[in-house]
């Protein structure tokens, strides 16, 4: 929590810590006998180009919207309209972002 919390940049060392929630959750996660496909989305939530499946595009796009529009210790609340203009400048295809736009 203290890192989640953290106002300021992270280090070099939190952002590793950071980095391994994707791995941690796939690891609770397996356990509970989720389908392999999902639990392969969950541990990969934060890799994606427009070569990734179309599935992993969708997981890892609402994965940055809902931190763009989330408020956080670090940043403030950002509008729908302003989260979707930096989305739009990613790699997700444009088939994900115009799904995007319609939530």
């Amino acid at each position: 929590a203290k890192i989640l919390n953290k106002p300021e940049n992270l280090t070099k060392d939190e952002k590793m810590i950071m980095d391994t929630h994707s791995k941690l959750g796939f690891e609770l996660l397996k356990s509970l006998k989720i389908d392999n496909q999902t639990l392969e989305l969950i541990k990969n939530h934060h890799k994606y180009d427009k070569n990734s499946s179309l599935e992993q595009q969708i997981v890892s796009a609402a994965d940055v919207y809902a931190a763009l529009i989330e408020n956080r210790p670090y940043k403030k609340t950002m509008s729908k309209k302003q989260a979707i203009n930096i989305i739009e400048q990613s790699n997700f295809s444009k088939e994900v972002i115009e799904a995007l736009k319609k939530v």
